[in-house]
């Protein structure tokens, strides 16, 4: 093959480039596993009674017999409920949006169930704030006197946020190199970041290094108690494992490797137009220490700028979850009785708790919906 592409030349090289391209981009995502009819493990949901009606409020995180709520258009982040059987008791909330000292404007949580602690963060580069709680005493949370504080390095963005250690940090931001990771450390005198050995996948010689940043956004998880990630882009069904040893990305492992289909433009805050025929990324997706579960529905982007409804609920609902483990490989595939847009998986991988909304009601109102997982 070498001597193939020695002889015809980076012209040839292209073509065959593109052809193998073309035929990973016209395939369907995974057609083993992400078939949006694909049959599998039947689960039948509950919904969970809660004390009072709620708007805009979704599955997060779960920690213990808690359910941590995401808040949208409240002047705080995050609510958090006691699951009391088939019930949900309203407890408090955590982390005001504003100016003050124990307060952010673009808040965001990372939760270790390893060492029970959470990691408060902002994702507003322009605030470097990041606080660690001991969770083991839930009630450390609602003092915010007891928080410790750290400053989180400065980068050039900040996109998602790995925490290897209370000091050493993985960053999906803007390198100003191919690189698309980068290692920064708190505390340092420079606030400096260290590139690292993972460069944005395929060929875009169109798009300036800040663009292949845009291209490439997506959200980073960890698997609780190591130092193995797992990274699912929004615009692109990509995503992949990889371990970070020795300050270098290894055992890189793909899940899907979908690159994304785009045109160029000339918008700064939109150096691309993603093609109406290819599907977006699977951006609502949730580890475990076991599994990690990627919900899909195959919408494609000319779907979503049509707004075209999912089985009678908004485009961005979904009914499957395909599950993982941390090698990456195909466990099974979960199919939901209802659609829901956001879920969370217990640390025992025994309940979902996803959202989902209630159609039959004006204004279409939350619902919580419990679903338990097979053995």
């Amino acid at each position: 093959m070498n001597k193939l592409f020695k002889i015809g030349g980076r012209r040839l090289q292209l073509i065959v480039y593109a052809l193998i391209m073309g035929a990973c981009f016209h395939a369907s995502v995974g057609p083993a596993y992400f078939d949006e009819n694909g049959t599998g493990d039947k689960l039948v949901s509950s919904v969970l009674a809660m004390d009072s009606t709620r708007i805009g409020a979704c599955c997060n995180c779960v920690i213990d017999d808690r359910l941590i709520m995401e808040c949208v258009g409240m002047p705080h982040r995050y609510e958090i409920f006691i699951i009391r059987g088939d019930s949900l008791a309203y407890e408090s909330i955590f982390l005001n949006i504003g100016r003050g000292p124990y307060e952010m404007n673009n808040p965001e949580f990372q939760y270790d169930p390893v060492s029970s602690r959470m990691f408060l963060y902002s994702l507003d580069n322009l605030e470097d704030k990041l606080f660690t709680v001991d969770v083991s005493d839930f009630g450390n949370l609602y003092d915010p006197s007891g928080w410790e504080k750290k400053k989180l390095p400065v980068l050039y963005t900040r996109g998602s946020l790995g925490i290897l250690s209370d000091t050493v940090f993985l960053n999906k931001n803007y390198t100003g190199t191919s690189a698309m990771f980068s290692l920064s450390y708190a505390g340092s005198k420079d606030n400096t970041f260290r590139c690292l050995n993972f460069k944005y996948p395929g060929e875009h010689p169109d798009l300036s290094l800040s663009a292949r940043n845009y291209l490439f956004m997506g959200e980073l998880k960890p698997r609780p108690g190591s130092s193995t990630f797992v990274y699912s882009c929004s615009l692109s069904p990509c995503v992949f494992i990889f371990d970070v040893i020795n300050e270098h990305i290894q055992n890189v492992r793909y899940i899907s490797r979908i690159l994304p289909v785009y045109k160029a433009t000339n918008d700064f805050y939109n150096p691309v137009a993603m093609k109406d025929e290819y599907i977006r990324g699977f951006d609502v997706f949730q580890v475990s220490g076991k599994y990690i579960y990627i919900g899909y529905n195959n919408v494609t982007w000319g779907q979503i700028r049509n707004s075209v409804p999912f089985k009678g609920y908004p485009y961005y609902f979904f009914d499957r979850i395909n599950v993982f483990d941390w090698e990456g490989n195909f466990i099974k595939r979960l199919v939901l009785d209802r659609p829901v847009y956001r879920f969370a998986a217990d640390a025992a991988d025994k309940y979902l708790y996803a959202s989902s909304i209630d159609l039959t009601q004006e204004n279409h109102p939350d619902l919580v919906l419990r679903f338990e997982l097979k053995p």
